[in-house]
């Protein structure tokens, strides 16, 4: 996997968790954007980057 796919996993997960105990404390864009080296601003904007790969896979294999 190459580094923009690492980010935007590593954002995605942070944001969204599917474990249970970590969906407890979800940080802010501004927290995640500090775990990764980024603005809160370039972190909103990967993040979105990354749902939208998500929903255009999910068109094309539901179509």
């Amino acid at each position: 996997m190459d580094e923009p796919e690492q980010i935007e996993q590593t954002i995605l997960k942070a944001r969204f968790p599917l474990d249970p105990k970590k969906a407890e404390r979800i940080p802010n864009l501004v927290e995640v954007g500090r775990m990764v080296g980024y603005t809160r601003e370039r972190t909103r904007q990967i993040q979105n980057q990354a749902l939208e790969k998500i929903r255009r896979t999910l068109e094309t294999h539901l179509n």
